[in-house]
């Protein structure tokens, strides 16, 4: 299942680096422009123990199938806002208890489809020796996630069941122009309708063309009959629904 914590992405080894507890306000941008468009704003990045330089760069994101968040040259993947962004990426100090805001600028190019696109500016520490003795070095890396919505896009999904030799699969597609993120819900009846339990899952994030495998293999509570499977998403006109037989 895929799980993106957007409020900074932290990647290497934090607790080996001279920075520990960065902090990013907002923790993420999501930006709405029309085609020809541009946005000017800021982010703050801070942190209250520990000091170092960083480098700022942009980066693409995207997922892969296990839900690994997984980086890129900027413009080098659908859907990127990466060639949009316009961002000193001169290195500086920080400090705790001293943020730094850090300017930037959107431009979308006229003409751009509607939809959502992404982006992500990379803030990452030079390598650091790691104690004496071992020879490796090791970094930090958090990302300022950037969204920019182009226009009115269009929210659409899907939800099929698939058979598989391990058992049933929730398969969950977006097919719309959206970047979607799910709230998906599971609750299990007995043979007279009644609810035994309902679990919500963690928030899920699909991207555009994107697809989650959500394993149904049990266990399941005991005297299950039916299973709803359930998933909200702003945008959605309604949730979207599917209904698995558990009985014999």
């Amino acid at each position: 299942m895929r799980n993106l914590l957007l409020a900074g992405v932290f990647l290497g080894a934090p607790s080996l680096a001279h920075l520990s507890g960065i902090g990013l306000s907002p923790p993420h941008l999501f930006i709405t422009l029309e085609p020809g468009e541009s946005w000017q704003g800021s982010f703050t990045v801070y942190t209250q123990n520990g000091r170092g330089e960083l480098h700022p760069s942009l980066t693409d994101w995207t997922l892969s199938p296990q839900g690994t968040l997984l980086l890129a040259p900027p413009g080098s993947l659908p859907y990127s806002a990466a060639t949009w962004i316009s961002l000193a990426e001169n290195p500086f100090e920080l400090l705790p208890s001293h943020p730094i805001r850090l300017e930037l600028t959107i431009h979308v190019p006229p003409q751009t489809p509607t939809g959502d696109y992404w982006a992500a500016i990379a803030l990452k520490t030079a390598p650091s020796p790691l104690p004496q003795g071992v020879g490796l070095r090791t970094s930090l890396e958090v990302l300022e996630i950037v969204y920019v919505r182009v226009g009115h896009p269009e929210a659409q999904a899907a939800l099929t069941l698939e058979r598989t030799s391990k058992g049933w699969l929730a398969v969950f597609a977006n097919r719309g122009t959206q970047v979607l993120r799910l709230h998906p819900k599971l609750r299990f009846l007995n043979h007279q309708g009644i609810l035994l339990k309902e679990v919500s899952l963690s928030e899920e994030v699909l991207l555009r063309g994107d697809a989650l495998d959500l394993p149904l293999d049990g266990p399941f509570p005991k005297g299950s009959a039916l299973l709803l499977i359930e998933a909200q998403a702003a945008g959605l006109r309604q949730p979207l629904v599917a209904t698995l037989n558990l009985g014999p």
